[in-house]
């Protein structure tokens, strides 16, 4: 058998071993565990193909360059955030005004846990070195957006400062993660800080 046979019988492996957008989301989630260990920096589309057992050529089917592969796994780690965040709005359900500043406070802590539990993958997603979308169109935004808004109509966001409220307060948020993770801000001054934030926010 020689090397061109050789080719051709792995890269068919690669492409029947997955059903179509399996090894798509497989190779997002090796190179996720990967970056999760050691960074973005030493990640190769070739490598991670090989782990996930298949060619590169397999790979390339998906993922044009390693930079395509880098945005899908800080698309997907934004989208893992979101449903952590909606997870946590819906373990407080009330229609009562405790239950919505309880609501708005669960996301600022639940975005400082996923930050300091997924570090490198925290940093990868918001780092210069990946393009994605704009935080208006994820569904953690939407979610700040409607824990904003509903606290607004309840009367207890302080007037005057909703507009563009929620661009204050992502930043707040996603500065104080940030400076933790770079050893800024310790993290046991969490509290301290969103306590700060409730204030200037609600009346």
């Amino acid at each position: 058998m020689n090397l061109n046979t050789v080719k051709f019988l792995w890269h068919n492996v690669g492409m029947t071993t997955y059903h179509h957008g399996d090894l798509q989301q497989s190779l997002v989630s090796q190179a996720s565990q990967e970056i999760a260990l050691g960074g973005s920096q030493s990640i190769s589309l070739r490598h991670v193909a090989s782990e996930v057992g298949v060619s590169a050529s397999a790979a390339y089917h998906h993922f044009a360059d390693k930079q395509a592969l880098l945005d899908a796994v800080a698309h997907d780690v934004i989208e893992r955030l979101g449903i952590a965040m909606g997870q946590a709005l819906a373990r407080i359900p009330g229609d009562d005004n405790s239950s919505a500043i309880a609501r708005f406070e669960a996301l600022g802590q639940v975005y400082l846990t996923f930050a300091q539990e997924n570090p490198n993958l925290f940093l990868h997603a918001f780092g210069p070195n990946c393009t994605h979308d704009q935080p208006g169109d994820s569904v953690a935004f939407d979610e700040l957006v409607a824990v904003l808004d509903d606290l607004d109509s309840r009367g207890l966001v302080r007037p005057g400062i909703r507009v563009g409220l929620e661009n204050v307060v992502w930043s707040s948020v996603h500065g104080l993660s940030m400076l933790t993770l770079t050893g800024l801000v310790d993290s046991n001054s969490h509290q301290e800080y969103l306590s700060s934030i409730r204030r200037l926010v609600l009346t």
